[in-house]
């Protein structure tokens, strides 16, 4: 949902009047302990199977939700999993499972559509094919009016299940199809972009053999870059100078109007 202003989750059915659900199941086990670990119970329970020979589709579960209000944010399907205890909490696991090693067929675990139609206008409200949101539990809640720190380790985690540890992926993420930027990042002082490289390995390997000529690196005056992990070492561009300086003191400088070279602020040429 991705705004501040949604603050419906913690009553989100209500069943005052307005309708309500048409639909509800309730299943309790506050009153019960122990059971086997690994032993799965729930409230609902759906299944299908697909033939071998089927050309249709065959959808497990489908909601659909035809949304002309003007206000509100109205969605097909929201899960919600309040956490009270110290076990590990999901909202939604979405799960694609394929056993033949042998198997052609393609996998996609999770599948976030966004269509739309016509170019993005002033007017035009946020577009987001897949939008991830966090902040303070308490305070969404109404638990409390002093929003305090809410911290997640990651935004987003892109790594092989421990359960499987032959697992790898061949690329990271990919992002193409962009018409102005693939990514956009803006953080702290901290930074923006961390990685930890093997030794003999490409850090950064760029490939402009499809379109020659274009900015790979654009900063603005005054930022720097470390030629080493201690940020003591650093290039950048100040006053129109190139400056290569160590621990933030110039050693060499290169005028970029007039191609003068300095040393320790000495003019050598």
């Amino acid at each position: 949902m991705g705004t501040a202003t949604f603050t419906k989750p913690a009553t989100a059915v209500d069943g005052t009047g307005e309708g309500g659900p048409a639909v509800r199941i309730l299943r309790d086990t506050t009153g019960q302990a122990g059971g086997q670990r690994g032993f799965v119970n729930c409230a609902s329970y759906t299944y299908t199977k697909a033939g071998k020979d089927v050309q249709q589709f065959e959808w497990n579960a489908l909601n659909i939700l035809d949304n002309y209000a003007d206000a509100g944010e109205n969605c097909a399907a929201y899960d919600q999993a309040n956490a009270f205890g110290s076990g590990a909490t999901f909202a939604r696991v979405s799960e694609v499972c394929c056993t033949d090693p042998n198997s052609i067929a393609p996998l996609t675990g999770f599948e976030a559509d966004a269509w739309a139609s016509g170019a993005i206008t002033p007017q035009s409200g946020a577009r987001i094919a897949n939008d991830v949101v966090f902040g303070d539990g308490q305070f969404i809640r109404k638990k409390t009016t002093s929003p305090s720190p809410a911290e997640v380790h990651w935004g987003q985690r892109i790594a092989p299940s421990g359960d499987t540890p032959w697992a790898r992926s061949i690329g990271g993420q990919l992002i193409e199809g962009f018409k102005q930027v693939g990514q956009m990042l803006k953080a702290a002082v901290e930074g923006a972009v961390r990685g930890y490289f093997p030794q003999g390995k490409y850090v950064v390997l760029f490939d402009g053999s499809a379109v020659e000529c274009e900015t790979f690196i654009r900063m603005k005056a005054g930022h720097r870059i470390a030629l080493d992990e201690y940020d003591q070492i650093t290039l950048q561009r100040i006053n129109q100078r190139v400056i290569l300086a160590s621990n933030k003191t110039p050693f060499f400088e290169v005028d970029i109007n007039t191609g003068d070279i300095y040393k320790k602020g000495v003019k050598v040429l």
